[in-house]
C-alpha cells in the first residue's frame, strides 16, 4: 500500500512539473502586434507598419527617409519606394503610405504634412 502510494505522488508529481512548465514556456513566448502579422489570408492586410508623427512641414519620403534606409525608383510621378530597412516589395506585396489613416494618392515625395500628422507605412498584400 505504502508503494501504491508513493508512486502516486510521484506521478502527480511529475504531472504538475510537466503541466506547470508547459504553461510558464507559453507565458514566455513573445506576443506579436496585429501589425507585423504576416498578410497571407485576406488582401489588404498589413504585413508591417511604421508609423512617425510630423513635427514640421515635411513631405512623408523626407520624413521617412530621416530614420530608415531606404532603396527607390525615381519617376516622373515621383520617388516609388523599392525597400525599407532592405525590406523589398515582392510580387503581391509593397510599401505603401497613409496620412492620417488615409491613403497616399500621389508620390510620397509630393506629398507634404502638417505638424501632427501621423504617417504610416504599410507592407501590404494585394490580390491581383
Amino acid at each position: 500500500m505504502t508503494q501504491t502510494l508513493r508512486l502516486f505522488g510521484i506521478l502527480f508529481i511529475i504531472a504538475l512539473l510537466v503541466i506547470s512548465g508547459c504553461s510558464k514556456k507559453q507565458e514566455a513566448e513573445p506576443k506579436v502586434e496585429t501589425t507585423t502579422e504576416l498578410a497571407e489570408e485576406e488582401s489588404n492586410k498589413d504585413s508591417l507598419v511604421l508609423e512617425m508623427i510630423s513635427e514640421d512641414s515635411i513631405s512623408v519620403f523626407d520624413l521617412l527617409d530621416q530614420k530608415h534606409d531606404l532603396e527607390i525608383k525615381k519617376s516622373a510621378m515621383g520617388a516609388f519606394i523599392i525597400a525599407i530597412d532592405s525590406i523589398k516589395n515582392s510580387e503581391g506585396i509593397f510599401w505603401v503610405y497613409s496620412v492620417n489613416g488615409k491613403m497616399g494618392q500621389m508620390a510620397s515625395d509630393n506629398y507634404f504634412t502638417k505638424p501632427g500628422d501621423t504617417v504610416r507605412w504599410h507592407f501590404q498584400f494585394f490580390n491581383k
